[in-house]
Order: structure tokens, then C-alpha cells, then sequence
């Protein structure tokens, strides 16, 4: 689940399944153009940050996976 927020490079991903890891992420946005790094938080296996180099960039993803 995407939060929705005003715009910015980073996307904040809430609600992941538990076996998602930043391989799996990476492999997934690596796919935008701008896409830059995946951040899991430690101990939150549920939340993940994903940062492009733009804000358009960061917008475009979310409408890419759906």
C-alpha cells in the first residue's frame, strides 16, 4: 500500500507481506526510470522506502504497478 502524501522522490510502502525483502523491491522499481535504492525499516518488516531521483519519477511508479 502506497500512503498518500504530497509529492516527493521517496515513496513510503506500508503493508508489505512478511517475506518481502529489498531484492524483491529492487527487482520491482528497478523497472522505473530514476529509480535510485529500496530501505526496509529494521525491525519493520511491513515498511519500506523507495527513493527516485525526482518527484514525477516517484509519481509514476505507483500508476506503473497498477
Amino acid at each position: 500500500q502506497l500512503s498518500e502524501n504530497p509529492p516527493n522522490h521517496i515513496l513510503f510502502l506500508t503493508n508489505l507481506p512478511e517475506e518481502t525483502n529489498e531484492l524483491m523491491l529492487s527487482m520491482l522499481f528497478n523497472q522505473f526510470p530514476g529509480f535510485k535504492e529500496v530501505r526496509l525499516v529494521p525491525g519493520r518488516h511491513d515498511i519500506a522506502f523507495v527513493e527516485f531521483d525526482t518527484e514525477v519519477q516517484a509519481g509514476a511508479a505507483p500508476e506503473g504497478l497498477e
